[in-house]
């Protein structure tokens, strides 16, 4: 199994299992499915968050490691997906979480960007 495929099948698995605990916490008002939505969205967040200043930093061995980091589908359906969770957090009152998930994709964005300028010149 290629690298781009396991990608992929880690996306679908991860999102998927988000936006499952995302709807049964919010529509369904289940606390331990909106206690692991929660979780997943700071957790992208900071991790979004790390990797951005792991990318920014001057460090160049660290950033041939993140060389081979890209989006497993196209930026349009993932900002698209973001999107519609933090759309459905605000309908909730999320508005802390939905923020923290908002810089999380700003910062994602950031690094896909960096790294795509790097591979150009390269």
């Amino acid at each position: 199994m290629t690298l781009k495929i396991k990608q992929k099948i880690m996306f679908v698995v991860m999102n998927g299992l988000f936006y499952v605990a995302l709807y049964f916490g919010i529509f369904e008002e289940t606390p331990g499915a909106a206690n692991i939505a929660v979780f997943y969205a700071w957790f992208t967040f900071i991790a979004w968050l790390f990797t951005y200043f792991a990318v920014t930093c001057k460090n160049e061995d660290l950033k041939r490691k993140l060389s081979d980091l890209e989006r497993a589908f196209p930026s349009w359906v993932i900002v698209g997906v973001d999107i519609i969770a933090v759309l459905v957090m605000i309908w909730d009152g999320w508005i802390i979480t939905s923020t923290a998930y908002i810089l999380g994709m700003f910062a994602e964005y950031s690094v896909v960007m960096t790294l795509k300028e790097k591979r150009k010149k390269e």
